[in-house]
């Protein structure tokens, strides 16, 4: 189940400005800390970071 709310905030990550607080609770997380974590553990890299890697690159 967790691995769906991820896709949806990688979605939102990548493709809008929405401020990075916002992004586990429209997921559907119940905590930011328990969001990064989880995020961390699949991708292997914090939202933050992930949102920046890829606006810059263009994935």
């Amino acid at each position: 189940m967790f691995l769906k709310r991820i896709t949806c905030a990688k979605d939102e990550l990548y493709c809008t400005d929405n401020h990075i607080t916002n992004i586990p609770l429209n997921s559907g997380f119940n905590s930011q800390s328990n969001f990064i974590r989880l995020f961390k553990k699949k991708e292997s890299i914090i939202p933050l970071k992930f949102r920046k890697y890829y606006r810059e690159s263009g994935n």
